[in-house]
């Protein structure tokens, strides 16, 4: 596993905890990006459509000058991250929910509202919809990795025999220096120029 960034780190927390059954919508692809975009994204299920909140600058004269890529950057790295999760089985998806219990996450129609955009990028929406009735969940890999600090077995492994290693160079280095004072006092007290014994 590699180093996380920020937004990584916050996708494996909300998976670890909302990785139980009883969790219900948590767990869903479609709730997970909601709470991390700050509900800046609406969906309409049936329709297979989705929108993202407009940022508009104020210091522009042109008041429609607008822009939706801070919101959809997070989309896309959210969906590939846990692309690499399932890839690396760090997670699983679970297809349990029924098409009813999605219904109230919006079945309004945002096209003409002008503070939202739709976003019409295929992977996104086929990655969305196609996982929208299952929940994802954290495999015992991922909870352990969590916990220690977002290190896998094998990097905790790594770091243990290098502390290891160094421990044995300290120890070695300290030996031969030890040895070498050793020697000199030895060479000191059997007379060979030793100013004392004269």
């Amino acid at each position: 596993m590699r180093t996380l960034n920020k937004l990584e780190k916050e996708i494996v927390n909300y998976i670890v905890k909302y990785s139980q059954p009883e969790d219900g919508l948590e767990n869903n692809i479609i709730y997970m990006l909601e709470r991390i975009l700050s509900k800046r994204i609406k969906y309409n299920v049936k329709k297979k459509k989705i929108w993202v909140k407009r940022k508009y600058d104020k210091d522009s004269e042109n008041d429609n000058t607008c822009s939706i890529i801070e919101n959809v950057v997070p989309i896309v790295q959210t969906i590939s991250f846990i692309e690499y999760l399932e890839k690396m089985n760090f997670v699983s998806f679970v297809e349990y929910f029924c098409e009813n219990d999605l219904e109230d996450t919006s079945e309004v129609d945002f096209s003409n509202r002008i503070d939202y955009q739709e976003i019409n990028d295929s992977k996104i929406k086929q990655f969305i919809f196609d996982n929208n009735r299952s929940g994802i969940f954290a495999t015992e890999h991922l909870i352990d990795y969590q916990k220690n600090g977002y290190k896998t077995i094998e990097q905790r492994r790594h770091e243990k025999e290098t502390k290891f290693m160094k421990l044995q160079i300290i120890l070695a280095t300290a030996i031969a220096v030890f040895s070498i004072i050793v020697s000199i006092i030895l060479h000191f007290f059997r007379g060979n120029y030793c100013p004392l014994l004269k």
